[in-house]
């Protein structure tokens, strides 16, 4: 089973976050294929290193994926085929960019230790 998709619906994300977070998940889906889970943990976090290096050429820059990609890598999001909506705001927060939305701060508290040059693309 692919990542559970998000009811758009029932938040109010503007375009740009739906557009890199359905993006995401899509890559999520591909990677870890018909499964219900992460089969190969270490494989999908490979696989992912490469993808960042491929997103770094995009233009515009997907930052907000990025900032996703990077939380998962660092532990934060548990299961990327099950993200939350406290996942998309830190995600946002961690951005630091308005274009995204505005989030006050992070659900997760050690996030704010954390330098937004880390999630910087």
């Amino acid at each position: 089973m692919p990542a559970i998709p998000i009811n758009w619906n029932l938040y109010s994300y503007n375009q740009f976050v739906i557009n890199e977070i359905n993006d995401a998940l899509i890559w999520f889906s591909i990677e870890c294929s018909t499964s219900t889970s992460i089969k190969d943990p270490d494989n999908l976090r490979i696989n992912l290193i490469s993808e960042i290096g491929k997103i770094k050429n995009d233009f515009p820059k997907p930052e907000l994926k990025y900032a996703l990609y990077k939380l998962y890598l660092d532990g934060f999001i548990p299961n990327p085929l099950r993200l939350t909506s406290q996942d998309i705001d830190n995600a946002i927060w961690a951005t630091n960019n308005h274009k995204y939305g505005i989030v006050s701060s992070p659900s997760i508290p050690r996030l704010i230790n954390i330098p937004f040059s880390n999630f910087e693309l």
